[in-house]
């Protein structure tokens, strides 16, 4: 992956990047993750279900969304399949 410029997370998005759901939980501070380490501003959830992540603040959540739709949070961890999330088709805004 390119390296994506440092920017404020307050800012719009420069890049979305997918989010391949596995076995483990996905890290987005991690280097070596599907980030490059930079958390997400947001998240976009083509097919809808419970997203579960950890938010900035280190809060675990997991809400429901709908198909195409927006969680407005950033985000730094997103839990696998085996862990409650259930919606695929997830993109990471960075």
């Amino acid at each position: 992956m390119p390296a994506v410029p440092s920017v404020d997370v307050t800012s719009p998005g420069v890049d979305w990047v997918p989010i391949t759901l596995s076995g483990d939980n996905i890290d987005l501070t991690s280097a070596s993750g599907p980030t490059g380490g930079i958390i997400a501003r947001s998240l976009y959830v083509e097919t809808g279900g419970v997203v579960k992540f950890d938010s900035l603040a280190g809060q675990a959540r997991g809400p429901t969304m709908g198909n195409n739709s927006y969680l407005l949070c950033n985000v730094k961890l997103i839990y696998s399949s085996g862990n409650g999330t259930t919606a695929s088709g997830i993109w990471a805004i960075l």
